[in-house]
């Protein structure tokens, strides 16, 4: 039965492969998410500021800290390594 033998270690490894695939393509996706997540936070920051500016009225302080704290949360949970300015 060696060609059975062979065959199956042959299956496994190619579970194994297709497996991995599968999981990296999970952590490209679960990245993918992390990094729209600080952008759409950038965004909304961004907005904010640039409306506060051309209407000459100022940002009201809990907006700015609402927002800041979301996206140094957001760049916190997804760029753990990455310097960013919100670190302690």
């Amino acid at each position: 039965m060696p060609i059975w033998d062979k065959l199956r270690t042959e299956l496994d490894r190619a579970g194994r492969v297709a497996q991995g695939a599968l999981d990296e393509g999970k952590l490209r996706l679960e990245v993918f998410r992390a990094r729209q997540l600080v952008d759409r936070a950038a965004q909304a920051l961004g907005y904010a500021v640039f409306r506060s500016r051309t209407t000459s009225e100022t940002l009201d302080e809990p907006t700015l800290v609402r927002l800041t704290d979301a996206l140094c949360a957001s760049a916190r949970w997804s760029l753990p390594h990455s310097r960013n300015a919100c670190a302690p």
